[in-house]
């Protein structure tokens, strides 16, 4: 495994807006497509610092093909709302 460390901006300065999220690591330029389908960034989280929560919102269409993502989004946030009323 290989990894890069940097800060949120220093990362977004450097690779953003061209950033090719298959060809973001130049060693990893080389590599087979499959290879290259596998790889994931991630945020290192530092205890006492604070961090921004993150949800991936993704639905399989055809066993819901009626659901609109617009509305599976608004209930989605009116879930996390409730919850941090009642546990925050």
């Amino acid at each position: 495994r290989q990894y890069l460390v940097d800060t949120y901006a220093g990362f977004a300065c450097a690779y953003a807006p061209a950033c090719d999220p298959h060809d973001a690591f130049g060693a990893y330029r080389d590599l087979p497509v499959e290879a290259k389908a596998a790889t994931h960034l991630y945020e290192v989280v530092v205890e006492g610092e604070p961090c921004w929560w993150y949800f991936d919102l993704e639905y399989a269409r055809a066993p819901n093909p009626a659901l609109e993502p617009q509305v599976a989004a608004e209930a989605f946030r009116q879930t996390l709302a409730s919850f941090c009323r009642d546990k925050l």
